[in-house]
């Protein structure tokens, strides 16, 4: 469940960029946020999962550091 947390939360970012209607791709500085949120789930993802099936004790770490990376970006594109 950890392995998929970065993803989830992605989505979640997205949808409220969505919602909150910050996805306007007009600036430069707004798509390449995007991009990297939109890249940053699925690449957390598979690397917890690559921890878990190696490394198992770094699934937290590899998810912390996904999530704390998925915050400066949402904040940089929602706020």
């Amino acid at each position: 469940m950890v392995a998929v947390l970065p993803l989830v939360v992605a989505v979640g970012a997205w949808g409220a960029a969505t919602a909150s209607g910050r996805l306007d791709l007009a600036s430069n500085d707004l798509r390449d946020a995007s991009i990297a949120l939109a890249l940053l789930g699925p690449a957390a993802a598979l690397g917890a999962l690559a921890a878990r099936a190696w490394f198992p004790r770094l699934v937290g770490l590899v998810s912390v550091t996904a999530l704390c990376a998925m915050v400066l970006v949402g904040r940089a594109l929602i706020g």
